[in-house]
């Protein structure tokens, strides 16, 4: 969807003469050359994919729900704020009965949890070490003797490693999005910021269930932890690995 109108606006807008080199397209929420956050907010496939979907999920209505009233149920609940209200409770309380619960923005303490509640002590070492380890690890390894790394530490080399991926991907990716003008998208906290009170109003309401759900998500977790830790069950997680620099905020400001 973003692609073909990013595509399409890319080739309607044709400038009177190019810029010598490349320079900020301004405002990537609400410019001529792609979407606006206010038009894709209110796109019939964000409606029917992401807005309150983690709900959707939880309910067993998304749009590849077994059920055949899920996508008549999706539109009464955009609809009817009581219902959503009503919904909003079942999700929550069947988040109750599962598992295990886990938070994106928690996700150390979630896999601490997790490992926690599945007797896996994260300090042992790991069956193998992370695939494809740097050279200079291998070498360090090496030095001792052979030493395996800890799950901990294999898990730990994993995310940095994934995340300096993906970021290394974003940036290629919006690099390659440059237009006529020479022009390119910045994605950052600092245009987030800039977003209008109306359209995150907007988008806050559009996602109520979501946030009940969130915020029952966070108690069950925090209250599984409590407990892990009153039980000597938790062990956290190493916050960097040995083998890697540690990530900075300027390393994950655009993930943020």
């Amino acid at each position: 969807m973003m692609q073909q109108n990013i595509g399409k606006r890319k080739e309607e807008h044709v400038p009177s003469e190019a810029d010598p080199g490349p320079k900020s397209a301004g405002n990537p929420y609400d410019n001529q050359h792609v979407m606006s956050l206010k038009e894709f907010i209110e796109h019939p496939l964000a409606m029917e994919l992401l807005h309150d979907g983690q709900s959707y999920q939880v309910l067993g209505i998304t749009n590849q729900s077994y059920w055949s009233f899920a996508a008549s149920m999706r539109a009464c609940l955009l609809q009817d704020a009581d219902l959503r209200s009503q919904a909003a409770a079942l999700a929550a309380k069947s988040l109750q009965h599962y598992l295990h619960v886990g938070i994106t923005d928690r996700l150390d303490e979630s896999v601490s949890s997790l490992a926690a509640a599945l007797d896996i002590n994260v300090e042992l070492p790991a069956a193998s070490g992370a695939s494809s380890p740097p050279a200079h690890e291998n070498v360090s390894d090496a030095s001792r003797g052979g030493e395996l790394p800890s799950l901990g530490r294999s898990y730990r080399a994993c995310v940095e490693k994934a995340r300096r991926k993906n970021a290394g991907r974003r940036a290629k990716a919006l690099r390659a999005l440059g237009f006529h003008d020479n022009s390119r998208l910045t994605f950052s906290a600092a245009t987030r910021a800039r977003i209008p009170p109306s359209i995150i109003a907007r988008i806050r309401e559009l996602n109520t269930m979501d946030a009940t759900l969130y915020a029952e998500g966070v108690r069950l977790l925090s209250d599984r932890i409590t407990d892990q830790k009153q039980r000597k069950l938790f062990t956290p997680l190493p916050t960097t690995h040995p083998g890697l620099p540690a990530l900075t905020l300027g390393d994950l400001k655009d993930e943020l």
